[in-house]
């Protein structure tokens, strides 16, 4: 063996011996002891669950569930919604555009740096508004026309509209109207 009188740890499992010297030069017999240094821990990746929106790169979802990977053993997970100025172990994702940054704490106590991700959650959508685009009945309000033809309203961008005859039994990207009642 070689003896040194200093010792410097390195990243990863270390094994190091230690023995004393007094002044008259007796030499003890030799304490040994085995430890792992952990002083770095990656930050973790994260992503959308499910990317619902119109690509599934848009960041647009119906469900703001999180998909954390490179996570080690044992380590704690934390969230931040407020640029990194506070943490939490949960997360609950709110309507509209989210701003979400995670980290990891090893079980050595070493933190991660932060990973970010941003998206929309999207969970409700309002019903369009529907009319006849010419009542051309005795009444302006009847309900009667001599064209079948609607005009939908309230829709958002990118939406897609579907049209039912049978009370929402079946659904159609388009609409004839047919000679007499259409509901």
């Amino acid at each position: 063996q070689t003896w040194s009188d200093s010792f410097s740890a390195v990243e990863g499992s270390n094994t190091v011996s230690v023995r004393q010297t007094d002044v008259a030069g007796n030499t003890s017999g030799a304490t040994t002891v085995s430890f792992v240094l952990d002083t770095q821990v990656a930050a973790p990746t994260v992503s959308l669950q499910a990317d619902t929106g119109t690509s599934g790169t848009d960041s647009i979802t119906n469900n703001g569930t999180l998909t954390i990977d490179g996570t080690e053993a044992g380590a704690t997970i934390e969230y931040s919604t407020d640029g990194g100025q506070t943490w939490s172990p949960t997360f609950t994702p709110i309507e509209g555009s989210n701003t979400v940054s995670v980290r990891q704490t090893d079980v050595a106590g070493n933190t991660s740096a932060a990973t970010t991700v941003s998206f929309t959650l999207d969970t409700q959508v309002a019903a369009p508004t529907v009319s006849l685009q010419a009542d051309t009945g005795t009444s302006g309000t009847d309900g009667i026309t001599n064209n079948g033809a609607l005009t939908i309203g309230g829709t958002e961008t990118g939406a897609t509209v579907e049209y039912s005859t049978d009370g929402g039994q079946t659904w159609s990207s388009s609409f004839t109207p047919v000679e007499g009642s259409n509901t």
